[in-house]
């Protein structure tokens, strides 16, 4: 047996597991504690999830509040950390010289914590703007009420995130008490994956955790379910244009393994244009905009969501009847060899994307060891036999997949009638909020790092970077070949030229209703048989202006060329899957603009570029489509789609000779006509002031945006290295609002936002109550306004550090590394750019960047956008 994963445990109790990854730019390292929202006791209930909020709040000896998010800044690491029904766990992806530096991070966080009264009173006023979130993403809120529905008796009933009433009533003491049961090293399990020595790794591992002393045995508790026959349906009623349904069904637990069968039975039902589902309801049908399955895999039982949108509330019921009638049928009539070998090949190819990116990896087996005890089951997952596949799903589907045991939930619009209603409940929310919360104030100042300053970061050694093979056929295409062997994929991506900004003003979409049509078929493969013999080897195609990606296992490589040729060549335009897929982009337009959160980056761009091609939304308008005939589309597609400028570039396993002959093949006889550039108008800094839409949701989108500069300005690296202390990290000035007030959730942005040849722009957003919206304005406009004189020279020294130990994650996986050399075709940049750029990134002057950061970050050169309740 080819051994994965070394695991150990240390005479404490902790178990340590470690995957050595050869050449990994990052290590990911995870402590996941076997305690989740499941274990709370009544008086608990929100507890495990705002544990983890406030173990990042310091300890009573190593860590102020701020050393963790400092430390994270200072070795250029990503920090994180998620609470389940069935566990906690904190991650670190840091670059691997520095790992090491977080054990003593990870130890004192086991047993120290101090959970201040003051850091708690700040910390619920953001988990209660978590919370108002989550209700506003009609997703999540279906799925919470469904498991609510289903675990009636169980306590996987009740939201990991808890109530309102939970979070405002936790006490400090009750806190200390949960957190001394269950933080101990007993109860953890230390998962490394990177490029490490595992024995080396152990001795540091041991040094750091070996003192802290075994907590008393936990005995956890069997949890029984009071199963019934019966289904059931909720109804959600919000102000939405388009209606949300979601099915669900229990299943097994992740402890009898049955993961990898209910994979497959969403790839056969929903997943991807060639299942079933899609197949019929979106494709032949017309009735929905999408549809999709997963399976949320809990220790005790797991559920299995479908997923879809329905063009009209009127045809919900027909749609759920089909679902049920397909789920019968796959029970029950013989699966053919196609649909089998098209499922299990995409759930392969997931396998591969799994083995690609360290953080997964480590996930997936400190899940599979906290539920199973298995290190090595992520690495077997896909080990089943063949014989018996087939009549396993069956069983699984006639035993747990009936109509008689489904759920239900569905968000609709509601009815003109109940709106006051609505509108009641929402302000009575906000009332309540604002007496409760009022008594919880912050009155300390948020600490500074002390730790941070003791701990000495190793640079990153500037290194020789990935280099493409670049050639260029004689019909223009240029080629970029990266042959690697570190899992059994290839990433292939074509860039044209024309993407949505060549739209034509009155036929915006046209780009985008083209990208699509080139899956509905070829000469070779008509209308759905296109997608079907792609899918029946697990090749996936992701298309859109300007490009089409493909991904696929490595023995597949010559077939996926063929289906890619064909796509820029030989696309049929069928005027009736050209009209459904025009209906669908007015549905996924709908679902777009009702969408806050999303919406706003579209405002907030228009309000920046106005006539400017990057203010062009892909999928248009409502307006601008019904101006569009299939005549326009074909004709734009035989313009666009050519070799003039276009690049390839492939990335992975394969044989550099046979594959430049099949390139070849495949390409050599493409031909189409020379692309124009664009003529940009001017811009000219934005006006302040305000831009609102009204949507009626519980919070409000806030975002300010404005000017900035193109991605090969001289002026560019300033403003990223800026960013990394304004919002790159949870050590940045805007986080530092979040943590001092508790006025948000989430806040980020970025400072050269879609910078391409022509500007990108400043752009800050955040997610807000109505009833603290001014408060919110007012301190984050502060913040923009004075930060960039806050900045020391060791601030700066590390946002440096920050960019420059990016570089590597750019090249992680192979998509990754297939986008790192397109941007550098695009800009003609040289194979040594990191190289060099590394470089000047470390001589920039302090000095200089806050000069030319005040040049574009100042609120008088913002304007604000808000969504919500306005």
């Amino acid at each position: 047996m080819n051994k994965k994963v070394f695991k150990y445990v240390i005479e404490n109790g902790l178990t340590v597991l470690i995957c050595p990854k050869k050449d990994s730019a990052k290590v990911a390292l995870q402590m996941w504690y076997n305690v989740g929202s499941k274990h709370e006791q009544p008086s608990e209930k929100g507890m495990a999830h705002f544990l983890e909020h406030m173990i990042f709040k310091g300890t009573d000896k190593l860590l102020s509040e701020t050393d963790i998010n400092a430390m994270s800044q200072k070795l250029a690491a990503y920090a994180n950390a998620f609470t389940s029904y069935d566990y906690t766990a904190y991650v670190f992806d840091v670059p691997v010289a520095n790992w090491d530096l977080l054990l003593p991070i990870y130890a004192d966080c086991m047993q120290n914590c101090s959970f201040l009264q003051d850091h708690m009173n700040s910390e619920v006023k953001a988990v209660i703007q978590e919370l108002k979130m989550y209700r506003d993403d009609f997703r999540w809120a279906l799925a919470d009420g469904l498991i609510g529905n289903i675990f009636e008796s169980h306590p996987y009933h009740f939201p990991i995130i808890g109530y309102k009433q939970d979070l405002w009533n936790l006490k400090r003491e009750t806190f200390l008490k949960f957190y001394h049961k269950y933080y101990v090293p007993n109860n953890a399990t230390f998962v490394v994956v990177g490029d490490v020595d595992p024995e080396e790794a152990l001795k540091k591992i041991n040094n750091a955790f070996g003192n802290i002393p075994r907590g008393q045995e936990i005995v956890h508790p069997e949890f029984f379910f009071n199963d019934e026959l019966q289904s059931k349906t909720f109804t959600l009623y919000r102000e939405v244009d388009q209606a949300h349904c979601m099915m669900a069904f229990a299943l097994p637990g992740v402890h009898e393994k049955k993961d990898f069968l209910f994979d497959i039975i969403a790839t056969l039902l929903a997943n991807g244009k060639g299942s079933i589902l899609y197949k019929k309801l979106v494709d032949e049908l017309s009735l929905a905009v999408s549809v999709s399955a997963m399976t949320y895999d809990l220790f005790d039982r797991g559920i299995f969501f479908i997923e879809f949108k329905p063009h009209k509330e009127e045809d919900i019921e027909k749609i759920k009847n089909i679902i049920y009638q397909e789920i019968q049928k796959l029970g029950r009539e013989k699966i053919s060899d196609e649909q089998l070998r098209r499922a299990i090949k995409i759930t392969e190819i997931d396998y591969q994307h799994l083995l690609e990116d360290a953080h997964k990896q480590a996930s997936a087996i400190g899940k599979s060891f906290i539920a199973i005890g298995e290190e090595e089951y992520p690495f077997n997952y896909c080990n089943y036999n063949p014989d018996t596949i087939l009549n396993d799903i069956q069983i699984l589907l006639q035993k747990y997949m009936r109509s008689s045991l489904s759920y239900f939930g569905q968000v609709l619009c509601v009815a003109q009638i109940d709106k006051d209603i609505l509108k009641a409940l929402q302000e009575e929310s906000d009332r309540l909020d604002t007496k409760i919360l009022s008594g919880k104030e912050r009155d300390t100042v948020v600490e500074p790092g002390r730790y941070v300053d003791t701990v000495i970061a190793k640079k990153f050694e500037n290194k020789k970077f990935p280099i493409a093979e670049t050639y260029q056929l004689a019909n223009g295409l240029r080629v970029l070949l990266y042959q690697t062997s570190s899992v059994d994929l290839i990433e292939c991506v074509l860039r044209y030229k024309a993407d949505q900004q060549w739209d034509p003003k009155q036929q915006a979409g046209i780009g985008y209703l083209v990208s699509k049509m080139m899956l509905e078929g070829s000469k070779s493969y008509p209308g759905l048989s296109f997608i079907q013999e792609a899918e029946s080897y697990g090749i996936t195609f992701d298309t859109a202006p300007g490009f089409i990606e493909c991904s696929m296992l490595s023995a597949d490589i010559n077939k996926g060329l063929d289906l890619m040729s064909q796509m820029i060549q030989e696309a049929l335009f069928d005027s009736q899957d050209f009209e459904r897929i025009k209906e669908k982009t007015k549905a996924q337009l709908i679902q777009f603009w009702d969408t806050p959160k999303r919406a706003i980056n579209q405002v907030a761009m228009e309000q920046v570029y106005k006539d400017h091609p990057y203010a062009h939304m892909a999928l248009g308008s409502q307006e601008t489509l019904v101006n569009i005939s299939i005549q326009d589309a074909y004709d734009f597609y035989k313009k666009i789609i050519t070799p003039e400028e276009a690049v390839l570039v492939i990335v992975g396993n394969f044989d550099k000779n046979s594959l430049r002959l099949k390139i070849e093949n495949c390409f050599s006889a493409w031909t189409g006509q020379k692309i124009n550039d664009l003529d940009y108008p001017e811009l000219t800094p934005v006006a302040k002031g305000y831009v609102d839409v009204f949507k009626n949701r519980d919070q409000i989108v806030l975002a300010f945006a404005g000017l900035s500069v193109g991605r090969l300005d001289t002026e560019y690296d300033a403003l990223q290295v800026f960013n990394q202390l304004l919002s790159g990290s949870m050590n940045s000035y805007l986080f530092a609002l979040r943590e001092q007030t508790g006025l948000f959730y989430t806040i980020g942005g970025s400072l050269v936002m879609n910078a391409g040849k022509q500007p990108g722009m400043v752009f800050i957003k955040t997610i807000v109550s109505r009833d603290r919206l001014q408060e919110a304005e007012e301190v984050i406009l502060q913040c923009l306004d004075s930060s960039i004189d806050m900045v020391q020279q060791k601030d700066f020294d590390e946002a440096k550090e920050m960019v420059i130990n990016s570089f590597p994650s750019m090249f992680e996986t192979f998509e990754d590394s297939a986008q790192t050399f397109l941007f550098l075709e695009k800009y003609k940049l040289p194979e040594d750019y990191w190289t060099k750029k590394i470089e000047e990134i470390r001589a920039m002057k302090l000095e200089d960047m806050k000069n030319i950061v005040k040049k574009y970050l100042h609120s008088n050169k913002l304007v604000c956008v808000r969504i919500g309740r306005i």
